[in-house]
């Protein structure tokens, strides 16, 4: 029996359809064992001494207004201070927004980056620029592409390897993107698709409030558990036919990719994506939507061995209707989407009242199962929102000085990096990058920024060219 270098045997001929169906994986068009090919294939990199092991990186798209959030500026002049007041924390000297009281409760756990800068105020430039640490090459483009620079997750992946039958990169609730397709920026990049994150395919008509569920790995109604290991043991017999392909290591690689896809669709690393396991109480701290809930399971999956889990805070409505949430310009009219006040977008219950339950919620968790110090927690925009106050009660792009927030995988909580001028406009001391930004969280790591990966014609380019922000840690 001829053994191939790619998954084409009789279980593929077979299913690789309904695979695909139930995968979430057609953003590359390849097989679920494709995309977890590269699982086990991490370079061993030298690494510096880190405590981070994995990441929850949270994108707050839209950008959210740091001057309402994490850099309040009581003093500023009517027309640049906003409606909401800064409060104390349990560290003294720290202070944040009475849109998130509930985060005056761990503040001793995270650190507030005031400083990050990069001028862009274009939504797919600057969330290119934010996931992939360097700005993308060609102008305008919006929608990934093979020669781009790859995000955490792949380039982790490629470098550190992930534990486990689990992909080492996992997006929640939905693909990166909106109703015109994906955003340049968290992929794999030049790595190839057998990097690609494993993306929960929602519908983009999912209600964001109604309950959470989860039916990407289900499997179709034609092929039930018993269909699917009858398969599975067709496959093993087979194979067992042949002493040349049982000895031959390609053999014994497919194989094992193989076992994790089906892991996947009714094995046990499949268990990772049952939120019904865990008790009712922990599903309501964090909310019974979409957002608390993509938390939560991205909580389930680094503690089942996952690299990094991307939760996209973006909002679509039971009628397709989607929205950049934390892009709260406000409008001249109302809508589905959004309101006609700037500031009554903000305080949606998609907005600042999720993001007050559900992130001392993730960090109370981490710590109560001894995983905050190697879990690097991670919120941020693609940039922040402008000084002034529009006519619409609202705030409109601005990447001259945002905010991030950065908990456990060795960051020291309790403390503020960088400051901005008196109406949060500009950067006033420590100015972080992009590229600085994404050194920093590959420090976590321990991993420096003259680290290289391969792209597939060998070639060595570096994951970062920015410098860490050692204060941080």
């Amino acid at each position: 029996m001829k053994v191939h270098t790619a998954p084409t045997n009789l279980l593929e001929a077979v299913t690789r359809r309904e695979m695909l169906q139930v995968s979430g994986v057609g953003l590359t068009g390849l097989s679920l064992p494709t995309l977890l090919q590269a699982e086990s294939e991490g370079t061993g990199a030298q690494r510096q001494a880190g405590t981070a092991r994995n990441c929850i990186f949270v994108s707050l798209m839209g950008g959210p207004a740091q001057q309402d959030l994490w850099d309040l500026k009581p003093e500023s002049p009517e027309g640049i201070r906003g409606p909401y007041r800064p409060i104390g924390t349990n560290v003294p000297g720290l202070r944040v927004s009475d849109q998130i009281p509930r985060w005056a409760s761990c503040a001793d756990k995270f650190a507030i980056l005031r400083s990050l800068s990069h001028g862009s105020t274009d939504h797919s430039g600057s969330i290119a620029h934010m996931h992939m640490g360097k700005p993308r090459k060609r102008s305008g483009e919006v929608a990934p592409t093979a020669d781009d620079h790859p995000s955490y997750g792949p380039t982790l992946q490629a470098l550190l390897g992930t534990p486990g039958h689990l992909p080492a990169t996992v997006m929640l609730p939905r693909p990166m993107g909106g109703t015109g397709g994906l955003y340049k920026g968290p992929w794999s990049g030049f790595l190839g698709p057998g990097y690609e994150p494993f993306a929960l395919r929602q519908p983009g008509s999912t209600d964001a409030f109604k309950e959470f569920a989860l039916k990407t790995l289900d499997l179709p109604s034609s092929v039930d558990g018993e269909r699917l290991r009858t398969r599975r043991q067709l496959l093993a017999t087979i194979d067992a036919g042949s002493a040349a392909a049982a000895a031959s290591p390609e053999f014994a690689r497919v194989n094992k990719l193989y076992d994790k896809a089906y892991d996947l669709l009714g094995g046990a690393a499949k268990s990772a994506f049952d939120l019904t396991q865990e008790p009712d109480a922990l599903r309501d701290s964090y909310g019974r939507n979409e957002y608390g809930q993509s938390f939560l399971l991205a909580r389930r999956l680094i503690e089942a061995g996952v690299r990094l889990v991307n939760v996209v805070w973006t909002y679509w409505g039971s009628d397709g209707c989607h929205f950049n949430i934390w892009d709260n310009h406000g409008a001249d009219t109302n809508s589905v989407c959004t309101t006609g006040n700037g500031f009554k977008t903000f305080e949606r219950e998609c907005c600042c009242p999720s993001l007050n339950r559900v992130f001392p919620a993730l960090i109370q968790d981490l710590h109560d199962r001894g995983l905050l110090e190697e879990t690097l927690v991670v919120l941020v925009g693609e940039f922040g929102r402008t000084p002034r106050i529009n006519k619409n009660s609202g705030r409109d792009h601005w990447g001259h000085a945002f905010s991030a927030i950065l908990a456990g995988g060795g960051v020291r909580g309790g403390q503020v990096y960088g400051a901005t001028d008196r109406n949060a406009g500009y950067v006033t001391e420590n100015p972080v990058s992009p590229e600085d930004f994404a050194a920093t969280i590959y420090h976590a790591f321990g991993l420096t920024p003259e680290t290289v990966i391969y792209d597939r014609t060998n070639r060595p380019t570096r994951i970062a060219e920015g410098r860490p922000v050692l204060d941080l840690f």
